[in-house]
């Protein structure tokens, strides 16, 4: 169990009082959430033996049991649930009561605003999904640039779904499982107690670990920029439930696209890619200019006023305790083996 602190009154304490306070408070929570992503690390490293165990044991029927889209869904659907849900009650169960409140803001988005709460809600998600595909353009352009030096850093495609059972486990697997636990762990256990650094920290420090949770080079930078989107939806709104939104639809397209390769030619389904993307770019745009113009586009909290440089902290939040150092080694080592089993040229 993590001992909690109780700082003296502020007013009763000096700079360096207060500075030193920020970084124990900051070294208890990368404690607390190093922990809880260490945590959810080896249960995937379990979760990967396990399934690789059958074939390292002779039972070679198992390579082509895996080969079936509805055996794939299944284990996405489990590894995201029975590895990122334990890390959240890990977190949870740690925090401050006041801390565990915020980490769960399910509430109405926008109850708060006297005025236009749905519309507000409505235009954050528009600029949300704008954001994302500015990310997976960002990823595009980073996997063309890595094939200029003859590294082919694509992940393999999954099995087609046969049925329509078969689709359904794909849109669940793939869009609403991973939007609901990934939210949860980044946005709410993860990003909600780091705010009393600002929103701007929180949201920042959320998108590194999102773009590190995906473990490779063709997803990291559009989850990164993914994820500054939708931290600001929460800040934003006061909910989660923007995000998952956000983050549902995002993969809900790419599974769609994904399914109507069968169907289409190359041309026809770059057309309408294309026609996505610029339907839901002038969506972002008249959203920002209706966010901005209303004013409704501002985070919910204050911007805090703290005695520590942001440097400092994010430093001593991911290098200051043991939890989050040999968690930033896991995802070191599986980018490092990402890397080396791509096909170069």
């Amino acid at each position: 169990m993590v001992r909690q602190f109780s700082p003296p009154p502020a007013e009763s304490l000096t700079p360096l009082e207060r500075k030193q306070i920020e970084y124990i408070e900051m070294k208890r929570l990368s404690r607390i959430i190093g922990g809880g992503v260490l945590l959810s690390c080896i249960l995937e490293l379990g979760f990967t033996v396990l399934t690789m165990l059958p074939t390292l044991i002779g039972y070679h029927a198992w390579d082509g049991i895996l080969r079936s889209a509805a055996v794939q869904d299944y284990l996405l659907m489990l590894t995201s649930v029975c590895t990122l849900l334990p890390g959240v009650l890990f977190i949870l169960k740690r925090l401050t009561p006041q801390e565990r409140n915020l980490c769960q803001p399910f509430g109405v988005p926008c109850r708060e605003l006297p005025e236009w709460p749905f519309l507000t809600t409505l235009c954050v998600i528009f600029l949300g999904l704008g954001v994302c595909n500015l990310g997976n353009t960002v990823s595009g352009l980073v996997v063309e640039g890595f094939k200029g030096f003859g590294v082919d850093v694509e992940l393999p495609d999954l099995a087609v779904p046969a049925s329509a059972w078969e689709t359904v486990l794909s849109f669940l697997a793939v869009a609403f499982i991973p939007a609901m636990t990934e939210e949860v762990f980044l946005r709410g256990a993860i990003m909600q107690p780091l705010r009393r650094y600002g929103d701007t920290f929180a949201v920042l420090t959320s998108a590194v670990m999102f773009a590190l949770v995906h473990k490779n080079f063709m997803q990291a930078p559009m989850a990164l920029i993914a994820g500054v989107g939708l931290g600001y939806a929460v800040c934003v709104t006061g909910s989660l439930w923007p995000s998952i939104l956000i983050h549902m639809a995002n993969n809900g397209v790419s599974v769609l696209f994904s399914l109507l390769t069968e169907r289409y030619s190359e041309q026809t389904l770059n057309l309408m890619y294309f026609g996505y993307i610029a339907v839901c770019s002038l969506l972002a745009l008249l959203s920002l200019l209706f966010l901005y113009a209303t004013r409704a586009g501002r985070p919910r909290r204050s911007r805090p006023l703290l005695t520590a440089r942001r440097g400092g902290l994010f430093a001593k939040f991911w290098f200051g305790t043991p939890a989050m150092f040999l968690s930033l080694l896991y995802f070191a080592a599986i980018f490092i083996a990402m890397s080396a089993v791509t096909t170069v040229a």
